[in-house]
């Protein structure tokens, strides 16, 4: 016997009968006890202002989970806008279930996800729903946009800012921790795991996960590490990365291959670990670290320059992939910066770029780490898909 599920988004509105729970479950009750070979297992509902995010419904993630341990084998639902209004959502999710063995059946779309053609039939219903979905919403998004101009702050607090009565105001306690962390690791050149430690020793919350992020297990035990530390993840900066400077002649296959591992298989494998835990809660933002030779290209390093071209490449179509799920991403392209990558630089070498320069000297990390700040935080709320420029003005 297959056990099957229904699932249903009900009504809030108390008049509409037809899409009442008591309706809905009378219906898929006997429509299941009609198929011959079919057990219902249960009947899941959610109130149906949440179609568009799967986080905030919690019978669906509860079927959902009954389906991880095996108790279903089916889900029937009335339609794919009351499965799911977000085309992303939608074939992760039907995809996941397909893996363990359950399909699900759309009855007024005609769709069964356990067909050759169901993915495919899927993304075009999908697509529709969640545009009606996007039109249905922009209303409230107008009336938000109008309350942002006036300075009002939607979204919660985060280490260092406060955000209380729609305001966002510096938490000087937070704010100092924040200064400390960069203090360490920039001035006092402290890893990662020293600084963690400092921060507990001095009654703080930190902590530290090695990996090398051009393996995809390593990248994703990271991620799974840091769901499981906070039980949720917000912001994924990729910042790991590697440079050479050799002709193109003198650059092996093998290095040629190191440097897109690093810099941008690791990104790959960061990103491809987090977006399923971003894409369920429906929010989250993830800024990836380019380079000026991304834009405008290096004599000497064209394999660094090529890898660094692909990272703002991800970026952007990697945006658009989102934006729907209401995940952000952008890359900041630093120029010339005072870190240990430009340490093999002569003194002249760094005196001659800082000349080039409009701004007349080299960046400083402090300055590309406000830069990734500003792009984590609230205030570049309705900005995606950016390639923000800090390099002085070496290139306009």
């Amino acid at each position: 016997m297959l056990q099957v599920a229904a699932y249903c988004r009900v009504s809030t509105d108390k008049e509409d009968q037809a899409n009442s729970f008591e309706a809905q479950q009378r219906y898929f009750r006997e429509y299941i006890q009609r198929q011959p070979d079919w057990e219902l297992q249960g009947i899941y509902a959610d109130e149906g202002f949440s179609g568009t995010s799967t986080n905030k419904r919690v019978e669906f993630n509860k079927m959902l989970h009954a389906a991880e341990l095996g108790q279903i084998d089916l889900i029937v639902t009335k339609e794919v806008s009351r499965f799911t209004r977000n085309t992303v959502d939608a074939l992760q999710i039907t995809r996941d279930l397909r893996r363990r063995g359950v399909g699900v059946l759309f009855l007024n779309d005609s769709l069964d996800t356990r067909t050759n053609d169901g993915e495919l039939r899927l993304t075009i219903m999908s697509s529709v729903a969640q545009d009606e979905s996007r039109k249905t919403s922009e209303r409230s998004k107008w009336g938000q946009t109008r309350s942002m101009e006036k300075g009002v702050v939607f979204g919660g607090s985060l280490l260092g800012y406060d955000v209380i009565g729609g305001k966002m105001t510096v938490n000087p306690e937070g704010a100092e921790v924040v200064r400390l962390i960069f203090h360490k690791y920039l001035q006092e050149r402290k890893g990662c795991s020293t600084i963690a430690r400092e921060l507990r020793e001095a009654g703080g919350e930190a902590v530290s996960f090695r990996a090398d992020l051009t393996k995809a297990e390593e990248a994703k035990a990271l991620i799974d590490f840091a769901v499981q530390q906070y039980g949720h993840l917000d912001i994924l900066v990729n910042n790991a990365g590697i440079s050479q400077i050799k002709l193109f002649t003198d650059i092996t296959p093998e290095e040629w291959r190191q440097m897109f591992a690093a810099n941008v298989d690791g990104i790959y494998h960061c990103c491809r670990a987090a977006v399923p835990h971003l894409v369920q809660q429906h929010s989250g933002t993830i800024i990836n670290v380019s380079s000026i030779w991304g834009l405008c290209g290096a004599s000497c390093e064209v394999h660094y320059s090529a890898s660094k071209a692909a990272v703002i490449g991800l970026t952007r179509a990697l945006a658009k992939e989102m934006g729907p799920s209401g995940i952000r991403v952008n890359c900041i392209a630093p120029g010339v910066i005072d870190t240990d990558m430009n340490a093999r630089l002569s003194t002249d070498d760094m005196a001659a770029l800082a000349g080039e320069t409009p701004l007349c000297r080299i960046g400083t990390p402090e300055e590309a780490a406000e830069a990734i700040f500003y792009l984590a935080s609230d205030k570049a709320r309705f900005i995606t898909g950016a390639v923000l420029n800090v390099n002085g003005g070496i290139v306009i």
